[in-house]
């Protein structure tokens, strides 16, 4: 079986370092979207709650849009639970595919210099 040449190697690691940065990126980029609405959300839930003059949840005439306001909120608060886990694991990975890609160029480098030596001693 034959071994992948070093260009190869450089490719995939550079191709793996820009894709685990982009999801790292875009990762970041939901949780503070999620947060922006999370925020417009509590606001929009003490407007309505202000309105109606009803601040207890278990109250028969609490307001319906708050209810639903309180719902979607708690669901986007567990989705950024989740994507921060997630966060953690891209950024382990996104560290592992810059450390290969530094590997490989310092393997790249020593190799260009031993050519560069061998060139010269000729």
């Amino acid at each position: 079986m034959r071994r992948p040449s070093l260009k190869s190697l450089l490719h995939t690691a550079r191709t793996d370092a820009i894709a685990s940065r982009r999801r790292v990126r875009q990762l970041e980029e939901s949780i503070a979207d999620f947060e922006r609405t999370i925020a417009n959300l509590d606001t929009e839930i003490r407007a309505e709650q202000d309105r109606a003059g009803i601040h207890d949840h278990s109250h028969f005439a609490y307001p319906s849009y708050a209810k639903a306001a309180m719902c979607r909120r708690d669901n986007l608060a567990r989705s950024v639970d989740t994507m921060r886990v997630t966060l953690t694991e891209a950024t382990t990975a996104m560290d592992a595919a810059g450390e290969s890609l530094s590997a490989i160029l310092t393997l790249q480098d020593m190799r260009e210099r031993v050519a560069g030596a061998d060139l010269v001693a000729s």
